[in-house]
């Protein structure tokens, strides 16, 4: 998406008598760009997407809800022995 300023110069190129074809090699934006922005009435702003949910969020709460199915006795255990720690040698 162009900013306000590029906007302006296509513009200000066009009312100049350029054709579409020369504010597109002047510039470097495609014909097709050129052309709809000189369609817009009114500087460009920026569009806000909605957020997309992750990917990952089924995952996360599979795992939380197998943490839950685990024995209390079994988790003891592990924090009893330490096996869960790393050991650095």
């Amino acid at each position: 998406m162009l900013n306000v300023e590029e906007w302006l110069l296509i513009r200000d190129l066009y009312s100049q008598g350029l054709s579409i074809s020369e504010i597109s090699r002047r510039t470097g934006y495609a014909r097709e760009t050129v052309r709809k922005y000189l369609n817009k009435k009114t500087a460009p702003e920026p569009q806000k997407h909605p957020p997309k949910p992750s990917k990952l969020d089924h995952t996360n709460l599979t795992y939380k809800k197998r943490l839950m199915k685990v024995p209390i006795p079994l988790l003891a255990y592990f924090v009893k022995s330490k096996k869960w720690v790393m050991t650095v040698r």
